[in-house]
């Protein structure tokens, strides 16, 4: 996920961003950061981004987005002849209340991290204060968190015969 903003001066919000991912019922994060940039700057990490971490999607927040990135990013992709999975979602209303939900997962020690993250460390120390950008990417995890199965135990291996139609293809071939 990536929050951009689009002013560089000393007081304007930064361009926050977080990866993670969902492992079980853990929110594990990959890698995050909060810094004013430059267009050309913002469009070299997706580009980053997209090679180290090979994301399913990056998500950006099109509030603050819009043309201003996606413009020089599609060009960017067109010359590189490489396509990243970009995705433009809304900004959701209460920015506080929205990053807040981050809390019980937190407190519950259910959010991991592969490496120290500074930014993701410092930020949420002023919260609902100061910069808030790097939590604020990373709570859009609680939006792609994956529901729970009905049925915990399921298992298709025990559940569903041979021939029985599973996801439009039988298991013994496709239709």
């Amino acid at each position: 996920m990536i929050d951009s903003a689009r002013r560089m001066a000393r007081t304007s919000a930064t361009t926050g961003w977080a990866a993670w991912s969902w492992i079980r019922d853990r929110l594990e994060v990959w890698d995050t950061g909060a810094e004013l940039l430059l267009p050309d700057v913002l469009v070299d990490l997706c580009f980053r981004l997209g090679r180290e971490l090979r994301p399913v999607e990056i998500w950006f927040e099109k509030d603050g987005l819009d043309e201003w990135a996606l413009q020089p990013l599609r060009h960017e992709q067109s010359r590189r002849r490489q396509s990243l999975p970009l995705r433009a979602v809304s900004a959701p209303w209460g920015k506080v209340d929205f990053i807040g939900g981050l809390q019980p997962l937190f407190k519950g020690g259910e959010v991991e991290f592969a490496k120290p993250m500074a930014k993701l460390a410092e930020q949420p120390l002023v919260f609902p204060r100061g910069r808030i950008d790097a939590p604020n990417a990373l709570a859009y995890a609680l939006l792609l968190r994956p529901e729970p199965a009905v049925y915990k135990a399921f298992d298709a291996r025990d559940h569903v015969g041979e021939g029985d139609v599973v996801g439009g293809a039988s298991r013994s071939g496709c239709r």
